[in-house]
């Protein structure tokens, strides 16, 4: 076996651990030796992958985020994307209640918001070479920026259980809003930057 995949096994082992224990406890009350205990690893193989717990949780995330965003390809069916997200909040509740009490915002924010990221963005230049509407980069990235972060601060607010909405709503509002208001933007921004295409 590769060194590579080693360390990604050693890795997964800790944060399977990590996941395991935050099930019975707050993330501030995990120490490193009891999470080693847990996985039958050392100290010194801990320190080796990872500074401390933060960063063990970090990693953990970002491996979870993604592999829920690649479930789904988003161009052909971001509506089935959305249901696998919105399943993960609610299948690990209590897992991202713990973290966000101990964490806050920060870090779930964090979770959801780089594979989202990159999913809007690729949705974005889907549409842009779909209707012919370029726009610019620094724009494209506001853009991506906008719509991630209200879909992060919608999930957010229904892993706090503080959404008005059934989750058949949400994803219905969500697709409906990305659907209308995303093809109109890029037409109106790419006449602001050519407003007489046909005079080229």
């Amino acid at each position: 076996m590769k060194h590579a995949d080693i360390s990604l096994k050693t890795k997964r082992t800790l944060a399977g651990s990590l996941k395991k224990l935050m099930e019975q406890k707050s993330l501030s009350r995990i120490t490193i030796s009891e999470l080693c205990r847990d996985c039958g690893l050392n100290r010194k193989t801990f320190y080796y992958h990872f500074d401390d717990i933060q960063s063990l949780l970090k990693w953990m995330l970002e491996q979870e985020a993604e592999n829920v965003i690649k479930k789904q390809d988003l161009l052909t069916d971001y509506q089935a994307l959305l249901s696998l997200v919105i399943d993960y909040v609610d299948d690990n509740n209590d897992i991202l209640n713990r973290m966000y009490d101990t964490t806050k915002q920060n870090s779930i924010t964090n979770f959801f918001f780089p594979e989202l990221r990159k999913a809007v963005k690729d949705m974005i230049e889907d549409l842009e070479k779909k209707t012919g509407c370029a726009v610019d980069e620094e724009f494209r990235e506001f853009l991506g920026s906008f719509y991630t972060t209200s879909l992060s601060s919608l999930l957010i607010d229904r892993l706090q259980e503080t959404c008005a909405y059934t989750k058949e709503e949400l994803m219905d509002y969500i697709i409906f809003t990305l659907r209308s208001s995303l093809p109109a933007i890029l037409k109106a921004r790419s006449a602001v930057l050519d407003p007489h295409p046909g005079l080229k």
